[in-house]
């Protein structure tokens, strides 16, 4: 089983390869410090309030991401003149 801290850094390796965010701005964007991912893959442990708001970045990019993936996805197969 897993350890909080290493289902923290899972879920943000996993978000910087899903969404293509460079680890400096994603850092910049989630929590307004460019070395986060640096220093969460040397070991460091942020605290709970940041914990909580590089997850909320991450979930508001995510729903972000699959609703617009959702809305593609239902144009697919029409012509645009649905008359």
């Amino acid at each position: 089983m897993k350890t909080l801290t290493e289902q923290f850094h899972a879920e943000i390796e996993t978000f910087l390869e899903r969404s293509g965010f460079k680890a400096t701005e994603f850092g910049r964007q989630a929590a307004g410090d460019p070395s986060l991912v640096l220093n969460l893959r040397r070991g460091r442990s942020p605290t709970l309030a940041t914990a909580d708001r590089i997850l909320a970045f991450v979930r508001r990019h995510e729903f972000l991401t699959v609703g617009a993936e959702s809305v593609e996805n239902s144009d697919e197969g029409s012509c645009g003149d649905e008359r």
